[in-house]
């Protein structure tokens, strides 16, 4: 529980600050990952929003393109979602057209909150290694 909570404090912090954007270009020329098992770096240089669910993403994504930033850290928080840093490592477990469902491979400070360490995040999110 106490994990949780530093999590969300974490949350709250960033989202305050302002630091969460809406989907937004990266600045790299490489592709996005698209095949399974790939291995990707979080780019730009504000955090990204990667949700424990596809409509947990959706939620969070109405309220940060709203910039309601109290409101988009509480749904992150009830969610048990989390902010990708850019420079994070993961790796591509899911796909959809718009989407990636990635492993968190160096950030252990969120597995209290996401649980297996899977999240969703936008396609853009992610350049190759």
């Amino acid at each position: 529980m106490k994990a949780v909570k530093i999590s969300v404090y974490l949350i709250v912090g960033l989202v305050l600050l302002g630091a969460v954007l809406v989907p937004h270009k990266t600045g790299s020329a490489a592709p996005a990952p698209t095949v399974l098992g790939d291995f990707a770096t979080v780019g730009g240089t504000s955090p990204w929003i990667c949700a424990s669910t596809r409509e947990a993403y959706e939620e969070a994504l109405t309220w940060a393109i709203k910039n309601d930033q109290q409101e988009l850290a509480t749904r992150l928080a009830r969610s048990h979602s989390t902010l990708l840093m850019p420079g994070a490592h993961v790796k591509v477990v899911d796909t959809t057209m718009l989407m990636r469902k990635v492993r968190l491979l160096d950030n252990d400070k969120f597995s209290a909150v996401l649980g297996d360490g899977e999240c969703w995040t936008a396609t853009e999110a992610l350049v190759g290694r």
